[in-house]
């Protein structure tokens, strides 16, 4: 009888094994699959967040144009790996970093932009427009998501139906007359500028907002800005230099050590309109700088350079006439 109980308790015993063997090796299932589900989720809502609030200064392949490009093999990774890098692209979108409004930019005497520009606030604690849940979503995307599926959620441009109402909510060119801005403006909505672009509030969200285009740089002179955007209209991916490759809000502050091609500046000069992250242009011996016109020596600091990724940007169908036009009118706006 004893023989019997003995039996029935041990398979009893085995019974109970195998039994929550089976339900921790389904639980473990469950959960791993639980936790997939999860990220999957946060990217999902991160890709559409992104593709609403940060295509335009990124770009939806986060190549990267007005603000730093973040589609970069050092952000890609998993949340829970890569703590230091996923807790960085959240605190970076909540609380910005500093710089001007609007896009600065300024060339350096190596021919290369820098950036002066401000990563604007997003968190709601600043009152953004982003809860924590979807600042973690966006961190989520720029680490695991998928670049190349953004595009089809940017949202659709707001262009009037009306053309002559669409022509006068585009600004006109300083110092250009009538004719010549109302050119450019048509050049810019016929040759399809405008799905892409917003200028004051009206157009496209994929490019960057060009509202104040011609006042992203103030050191380099009005002609120059003019044929820096007539190159890159001729054809964007073949432009080296299209936007900057160094940033003052991620690499330190950068002295505007910067000028076009014969047109140094005197360092006190450059100093006055320095913005608040800018620091001093300093006085240095000859072989640590570059001399301005009036024999002011001037520290270039070269901090590492983020690359730039493909543009998305078309070469589009213009003639050489309607390049040189619409260039000038960029060049020209908000000056």
């Amino acid at each position: 009888m004893s023989g019997r109980r003995y039996i029935v308790v041990l398979v009893l015993v085995w019974a109970l094994i195998l039994t929550w063997g089976v339900y921790l090796a389904f639980e473990g299932t469950r959960m791993a699959r639980a936790e997939e589900e999860h990220y999957e989720d946060l990217v999902h809502r991160g890709m559409l967040t992104f593709a609403e609030h940060c295509v335009v200064c990124h770009g939806a392949m986060g190549q990267g144009v007005v603000g730093p490009p973040l589609n970069r093999e050092e952000f890609r990774g998993h949340p829970e790996e890569n703590r230091d890098v996923f807790d960085f692209i959240v605190q970076t979108v909540r609380d910005g970093r500093p710089g001007t409004t609007f896009p600065r930019w300024e060339r350096l005497m190596t021919g290369e932009w820098a950036s002066y520009t401000a990563m604007p606030t997003f968190g709601s604690v600043h009152g953004g427009p982003l809860n924590e849940l979807y600042l973690r979503a966006v961190a989520t995307f720029i680490m695991m998501g998928d670049w190349t599926q953004v595009g089809a959620h940017i949202p659709a441009p707001t262009i009037p139906e009306d053309r002559e109402e669409l022509l006068e909510r585009l600004p006109n060119g300083t110092g250009l007359t009538e004719e010549e801005s109302r050119q450019a403006k048509e050049i810019f909505v016929d040759r399809g500028c405008i799905a892409c672009h917003t200028m004051n509030g009206v157009g496209g969200k994929v490019g960057p907002d060009l509202t104040q285009v011609g006042a992203w740089t103030q050191l380099t002179p009005v002609h120059e800005w003019e044929a820096f955007l007539r190159e890159w209209i001729t054809n964007p991916p073949a432009m080296e230099n299209r936007a900057p490759k160094y940033w003052s809000n991620y690499s330190g502050p950068l002295p505007y050590a910067a000028a076009g091609a014969g047109a140094q500046r005197d360092a006190s000069a450059v100093a006055e309109r320095l913005p608040a992250t800018g620091s001093p242009v300093e006085r240095l011996p000859q072989d640590s700088a570059a001399e301005d016109a009036r024999g002011v020596w001037m520290q270039i600091p070269i901090p590492e350079a983020r690359p730039l990724g493909p543009t998305q940007m078309p070469a589009l169908p213009m003639t050489d006439e309607e390049r040189a036009a619409l260039a000038r009118w960029l060049a020209r706006i908000g000056r």
